[in-house]
Order: C-alpha cells, then structure tokens, then sequence
C-alpha cells in the first residue's frame, strides 16, 4: 500500500489489510508523527462524540507506526519489479504526493477534488492554502493520460483544467468572503457575516475550534499576506 499522505480517511484500515506488517506500507512518516500529536491532544479536550471522537482514531495510527515505511526525500519507489513515481504535491497535507504508476496513471490523493466530493465540499482542508494553489499549478502542467481523485472516479487529461477552476473557485469564493470582513469596520454586521461564513463552509462537530484554527485561519493569512482582491484566478494556472 502507497499512500498519498497521512489522514485518517486514507490509513484507517490499514492494520486490517497489511496482515499484521506482512504487506508492506509506505507513506510520508513525517506526517503521521504530526498527526498522532494532534490527535492525542484532540482526545485529551474529551470534546469529541460517538464516531467524529478523535480518540477513536488513535488505535488505527498508532498501530501503523511499527509497519510504515517512510518515503519522505524518494522520488519513487520499487516494489514487485515495478517502479512507482512521486510528484510533489504539498498543500492539502505538509508532504501529501501524487502517486504515478508504471502504465502512467496519476492517482491525485487530495490534492484535487471531483465528481460527489467536489460538489460536496464548502471549505477543503489545507495544511498551507499557498502550497495549495502551487500544487494544483503544477497538476495543470502534467500530462499523464489518465487521473484517479481520491473519494471518486478517474477522468481524462483533457478535463483538467475544467477540474482545477472548479476547485480553484472554492478558494476564491472563501478568500472574497474573507477580504469584506476584513475591510470592514467593525461592527455587528461583522460579526453577523463571520457567522454566516463559518455557516456557509460546514463548521460542525467536535472539530470546530481545530478546524476553524487550522483551516479557516489559512484563508485568513493567504489574505493577509497577499492582500489583494484579485485573488486566484484561471489566468494564474
């Protein structure tokens, strides 16, 4: 098993189809170290509940720790004769790769979204929102036949560019949302339009304060550190 990077949606099973370490797994060790500190601080605030509690996530990665082996500074892998390829790609996660395989089909991970999950998403998660918009720079200048989205099917090269401006408009709808609050006076208008932001991106959950502090505040900074209304737009890519 190749990972593209360490969340839990994508290493949860992995104990169940590594047989105990007899089927090897590699992914970026760097990035579950990370997230095994954060999980437990998580479950130490007791904030989480039923199935969202980030406590039950702690047994399935820690229990990959002893059969992971680290691919941080490859740019490929061998295994079974075959030879699989790395593009970087941070952004959504600190060392989230694509995966090439030997026929030349591009599995994306999460460094893009498509089909349901596109439609579904208010607000992606990102580990560095700039990283983010270089990553998916980069995807539109690749050229493999074939792209597999992590969640969902696989689509064609020629749709690319299509896939990354939808993605791309999520960014940008949040970062215009963040710029009026921004320049506002301060007042209740402001607050009641922060409100109606966070509604609008599905905060939810036990994983509010992580996530507003994590993700939320990521828009925030891009704004800051650029601070511009031109924002992300099709000609960037």
């Amino acid at each position: 098993m190749i990972h593209s990077h360490i969340h839990i949606d994508h290493i949860g099973g992995d104990t169940l189809l590594s047989d105990g370490g007899r089927i090897p797994v590699y992914g970026p060790a760097g990035e579950l170290e990370e997230s095994l500190i954060r999980h437990r601080e998580l479950a130490g605030l007791g904030t989480g509940r039923g199935t969202n509690d980030p406590s039950t996530f702690l047994g399935s990665m820690e229990a990959i720790e002893d059969i992971l082996t680290d691919f941080s500074g490859m740019d490929h892998i061998d295994v079974c004769g075959a030879r699989f390829s790395f593009v970087e790609s941070a952004g959504h996660s600190k060392e989230h790769r694509l995966i090439v395989t030997p026929d030349k089909v591009c599995y994306l991970g999460d460094a893009i979204m498509y089909g349901d999950t596109l439609a579904g998403s208010k607000a992606p998660y990102t580990y560095d929102l700039a990283g983010d918009v270089i990553s998916k720079k980069k995807l539109a200048q690749l050229e493999y036949p074939k792209y597999i989205a992590a969640h969902e099917e696989s689509f064609d090269r020629e749709e690319m560019p299509a896939v990354i401006e939808q993605n791309l408009a999520i960014f940008r709808n949040i970062l215009e949302n963040v710029a009026r609050l921004e320049e506002a006076e301060p007042s209740l208008a402001v607050i009641e339009g922060t409100k109606k932001l966070l509604t609008n991106i599905g905060i939810h959950g036990h994983m509010d304060i992580y996530w507003l502090s994590e993700t939320i505040r990521q828009y925030f900074d891009y704004y800051s550190r650029y601070h511009t209304d031109r924002f992300i737009q099709p000609a960037d890519i």
